[in-house]
Order: C-alpha cells, then sequence, then structure tokens
C-alpha cells in the first residue's frame, strides 16, 4: 500500500464520527426524547436534534446543538454560552455550573430552559475537536471576525491546538456571544467540510468511540445510515447553518449569567 492510500484509509475511518456527533440516535446513555418523525410528500423525513457538550479537562466551554432534517435536507446549528442560566435542583446557576455538579445531565437542565428536546447528549473535549481536525485534514479553514491572541481578523488555517485554544478563548469584545460562536463555527465548519456522499459506517465508528467521553455500541448507529447519505448527497460545502440562542448577560464580573429570551 502507497503512502496515499494509507493516508486516504486514515482519512476515511476518522471523517465519519464528526457526522455521527449529529445523528446518534437517543440510545446514548444521557437520552432525554426523540422528536417524531415529518413527512415531507411522499417520502419521510425525520427530525434529530443533539446536544454536543463541549469542555476543557472537565470544565464546560459550551453547548452546541445540532439539529438535522432529512426531509428538508438541512442542518442547523446553535451555540449556548457556558454561563447559560439554568435551574438545577433548588440551584439557579450557570450551564457550566451545572456540567460540573451533573456532568452530561447537564443537557436535560438547558432542555428545561429551552424548551426543546434532545434525542442524545454527546460530551467531547476541546483537544478532542482539534484532534478530530487534524486527522481529517490538518486542520480547518476558519475566519476569525475579531483578534483572537495572535492571529487577526480574517481566514486562518487552524491547527489541532489553535482549534482547541479557539473553543477556550473567553477575550471576545462581547465575551459570551462570541465564545458560543465560535462553538457553533467550528462544529459547522468541520461538518461543512467532510461530510461526503460515500462513508464506511461502521468500520469508522470505532473512531468515534475512542474520542467520545460516552459509552456507545455499534446497535446506536446502524439505523442511521440511510440519514447520513442523503445528507452527505445535498451538502454543496454550506449545509450548516449557525446562530447563537438569544439572550441578554446580567450580573456582574464572575458571576455573569446569560439569561435566554428565545
Amino acid at each position: 500500500m502507497t503512502a496515499t492510500q494509507r493516508t486516504m484509509m486514515k482519512t476515511f475511518f476518522i471523517i465519519v464520527p464528526v457526522f455521527m456527533l449529529i445523528l446518534l440516535p437517543p440510545l446514548l446513555p444521557h437520552t432525554v426524547s426523540q422528536e417524531p418523525s415529518t413527512e415531507a410528500g411522499n417520502e419521510v423525513g425525520r427530525v434529530r436534534t443533539m446536544l454536543l457538550l463541549i469542555h476543557d479537562k472537565g470544565t464546560l466551554t459550551g453547548a452546541v446543538r445540532v439539529k438535522t432534517d432529512t426531509s428538508t435536507l438541512s442542518v442547523h446549528i446553535k451555540g449556548y454560552p457556558h454561563q447559560t442560566e439554568v435551574i438545577f435542583g433548588t440551584t439557579v446557576g450557570t450551564l457550566q455550573e451545572c456540567y460540573a455538579s451533573e456532568g452530561g445531565k447537564a443537557g436535560e437542565y438547558l432542555a428545561a430552559v429551552t424548551g426543546e428536546t434532545y434525542g442524545s447528549v454527546l460530551r467531547l473535549s476541546t483537544e478532542a475537536v482539534g484532534r478530530l481536525a487534524a486527522e481529517l485534514g490538518g486542520g480547518i479553514r476558519y475566519t476569525l471576525p475579531e483578534t483572537v491572541g495572535l492571529l487577526s481578523v480574517g481566514e486562518h488555517w487552524l491547527t489541532a491546538r489553535q482549534i482547541a485554544e479557539l473553543l477556550c478563548y473567553t477575550g471576545w469584545k462581547e465575551p459570551l456571544h462570541g465564545q458560543a460562536a465560535a462553538h457553533a463555527g467550528v462544529i459547522a465548519t468541520l461538518l461543512n467540510r467532510y461530510l461526503s456522499p460515500e462513508r464506511d459506517l461502521q468500520a469508522a465508528f470505532h473512531a468515534l468511540v475512542a474520542v467520545c467521553d460516552d459509552r456507545l455500541t455499534v446497535a446506536q448507529f446502524t439505523v442511521l445510515q440511510s440519514e447520513l447519505r442523503r445528507l452527505a448527497a445535498a451538502n454543496g460545502g454550506d449545509l450548516c447553518e449557525t446562530a447563537v440562542a438569544s439572550g441578554r448577560q446580567i450580573g456582574v464580573d464572575g458571576k455573569k449569567r446569560y439569561v435566554l429570551t428565545e
């Protein structure tokens, strides 16, 4: 096998796990609920909504909701600041504080605030996101809306380390909104770039198991192959749309919270 063939196989086995993050069914450990199927014409489509909790060594940096719809062939990605206000137990606090206390179950408390249901909740570290991007193609091409550290405004090729640092960065002009936008943007960029029509899901699933914090089994994704193919076939490089959850900031430094208004 040539070096080029080995590189292609390595990339092939890594790509699909990124897309499995958005499509795993509600068999996962922190399931909230499953959304019903919707019908479009003579073709049955399905809406799936999952929550990705991104953390840095156990400290939540943000949450990303990914909604796929195979009837409209669309993917909508929304970022939630880590200081989004939630109520857990008798405590009113931030999503980050809730995650520190409840782990992946923090998704249930966010669902209570947003009014959405998440078919699955997955936890992934900032380093793992960067590692996936590096394995897929050396990194991602990403446009920064403002200066981040030594990186100026504009388009940059981000390495694995830079991606992880971007997801942890809090020095935005609008800190809560800026970080949430970066989380949503990075995930959208990964999906838009690497989702392609032909993937061997079963062969690639083991790579996802290696980077995801949650325990997964082969049976959890076997029903999703046709949905993945439909979304991949519709992707022209801009399949994913991004947004930040609407809200307002309250409190002072050290005790800031982001209250959702949507």
